[in-house]
């Protein structure tokens, strides 16, 4: 893995979601001597570091590591996490019926 391009991706997520690096060190755990040299690629971290900083960023480690953006699911978790029993089956009926629906118009069917 390239460090530098590990650490420009860390730099870009930090500032693009308006965190000042000292801020950011203190919310993933680590000093900011280490997050500078994190995103300047002359220092490496291990994976419970990595994971911390992914998380704090709220993006997968792959995104981290590959630049590969995959979809988020926690957003929906919690809102399925935090609704009522009675809720949850309904949600559940409705997205059978919408990935049902979905699947006719994607082989062209009205």
């Amino acid at each position: 893995m390239d460090r530098l391009l590990i650490g420009e991706r860390i730099r870009n997520l930090r500032e693009n979601q308006g965190y000042k690096r000292e801020e950011f060190a203190d919310m993933a755990g680590i000093s900011n001597t280490f997050l500078v040299d994190i995103e300047n690629g002359s220092k490496g971290m291990s994976m419970y570091t990595l994971d911390r900083i992914a998380n704090c960023l709220h993006v997968s480690t792959d995104y981290i590591l590959r630049g590969e953006k995959k979809r988020d699911a926690i957003p929906v978790i919690h809102l399925l996490e935090n609704c009522s029993e009675y809720e949850y089956a309904q949600l559940e009926k409705l997205m059978i019926l919408f990935f049902q629906s979905m699947k006719g118009k994607e082989r062209g069917e009205k």
